[in-house]
């Protein structure tokens, strides 16, 4: 029997719930769903965000049957968001819903949360040693 859209959204929701809050049990950041990381100058907002840190998650539907992601102009418009996350010191983890099944989604959003924790200088921006890399 094939899934409603209501069912399927249900699913996804409890999918996306699931995933974050493992992510922020782990981590010991506090999740926020829908979250608007770029005003007062966009109204965008990350699926799934950990602001203090910085870190988000897009979860991009779609891609199997052209939906909205899949179109040229969604796809400008996404384009236009990533970059709006690097423009501001975030950085975003991209996953479709198969994705977010994977246990190594988890894993690497977590450690990189872990990572981040304590990179942020009093004024919010970034410090050097986020960058710093062993030569």
């Amino acid at each position: 029997m094939k899934q409603t859209k209501e069912q399927r959204e249900a699913a996804q929701n409890t999918l996306k719930l699931a995933v974050a809050s493992e992510i922020s049990r782990r981590s010991g950041e506090e999740f926020f769903l829908e979250y608007h990381f770029a005003r007062p100058d966009r109204a965008w907002r990350s699926d799934v965000a950990w602001p203090r840190v910085r870190v988000a998650l897009e979860i991009q539907g779609g891609n199997w049957n052209g939906g909205r992601h899949c179109r040229p102009s969604a796809m400008q418009s996404e384009y236009d968001k990533a970059n709006g996350y690097a423009a501001r010191s975030w950085l975003c983890f991209y996953a479709d819903w198969s994705q977010m099944k994977r246990p190594e989604l988890v894993d690497m959003i977590a450690e990189t949360i872990m990572k981040r924790k304590g990179s942020f200088d009093e004024n919010g921006g970034v410090q050097v040693e986020l960058f710093r890399c062993e030569r």
